[in-house]
């Protein structure tokens, strides 16, 4: 939240003369919200020769798990990967 009003502070700021150091801020703040928070990497596992999955061990969204509530499954073949 105060990444948001950061960005909003500086760019609807006073109006004046934009200073170097307010741009190079400015980029910072915005490079930050998109990014978003790190994630915590979840491994596939393998499930048989062709088959993996990454596991989500939570049915509900949390701050914990980054909202992953779901398993994957995948399957590599020798022309395509398919979920």
């Amino acid at each position: 939240m105060n990444q948001r009003r950061n960005i909003l502070k500086i760019s609807f700021g006073a109006v004046g003369l934009i200073t170097f150091p307010q741009v190079i801020n400015f980029a910072k703040a915005a490079e930050d919200f998109i990014k978003g928070p790190k994630v915590k990497d979840h491994p596939a596992r393998q499930l048989s020769k062709h088959v993996w999955m990454i596991y989500s061990p939570d049915g509900f969204p949390t701050p914990e798990n980054q909202g992953m509530m779901a398993n994957i499954t995948f399957v590599i073949t020798k022309k395509e990967l398919l979920f």
